[in-house]
């Protein structure tokens, strides 16, 4: 669950990437859509797992071996694998290690190549309030790379020391739950405050002000002007026209 959450919040930065790298709805959805095929990794870890013989009376035994302290009988049906060093449980421990660095490497990619497109469409024209909001996507983006690397590497070596050194630290029992859900907490509200268009929804959802309904093309039209009208970028005839009405103006 925690690699799925893990794709899931960074599915949301590769379709903001692919939105600004595509400029049109098809093809952003359309490259979007392949990033679809990473969900088969925990998907293929999930059925590994069930190959081993899972032998349930055996992990019992030894549990209650390892913990003598602890009062077993209500617990006598309880999950577990008996050969955690099995093949496919050693590819699926290498397979999700893997899939929690390639989050924060990857989201770090997507992020360098939004930044890239937005700062070379910032022009003399861009106004102060836009390089404002620029800015702040720019901290949003990074604190949304550092959450998965601050939550999901750490959970990541304790389990592989656990597993590999054969000694147990009490503590990692709830580490694994509480990091791997903080991502799926704080990972809507850093886009809810940092980028502005899903703050000022939120605002008019919370006000219960009423929007006006158009149909699927208007709002693609509407959603890519609005994106790139946040950044201030507007096309270089604008610019230009801009620039010539300027000059105009300036001559008199």
């Amino acid at each position: 669950m925690v690699t799925v959450t893990g794709f899931i919040n960074l599915h949301t930065l590769c379709y903001r990437t692919m939105v600004l790298k595509h400029l049109n709805p098809r093809k952003a959805d359309r490259a979007t859509l392949m990033f679809s095929f990473h969900y088969l990794i925990p998907l293929s870890a999930l059925i590994l797992s069930y190959i081993p013989s899972q032998n349930h009376p055996e992990v019992f035994k030894e549990t209650q071996s390892l913990h003598p302290e602890y009062y077993f009988p209500i617990y006598q049906t309880f999950g577990g694998f008996a050969d955690s060093h099995h093949f496919c449980m050693t590819f699926n421990t290498i397979c999700l290690a893997a899939a929690t660095f390639y989050v924060p490497c990857i989201g770090s990619y997507w992020k360098h190549v939004a930044m890239k497109i937005l700062r070379s469409n910032i022009s003399s024209m861009t106004s102060n309030p836009s390089r404002i909001m620029f800015e702040t996507l720019i901290k949003g983006l990074s604190l949304q790379i550092l959450l998965p690397l601050c939550c999901y590497v750490p959970v990541t070596i304790v389990y592989c020391w656990n597993k590999y050194s054969g000694t147990q630290i009490l503590i990692c029992q709830y580490t694994l739950a509480f990091l791997g859900t903080l991502p799926c907490i704080f990972d809507p509200l850093l886009q809810i405050y940092f980028i502005m268009p899903y703050r000022a929804t939120i605002r008019k959802f919370l006000a219960c002000t009423p929007l006006v309904p158009v149909s699927r093309e208007e709002e693609s039209k509407s959603f890519f002007h609005h994106v790139w009208k946040f950044f201030g970028f507007e096309s270089r005839h604008k610019i230009a026209d801009e620039v010539a009405r300027r000059n105009r103006i300036s001559s008199f």
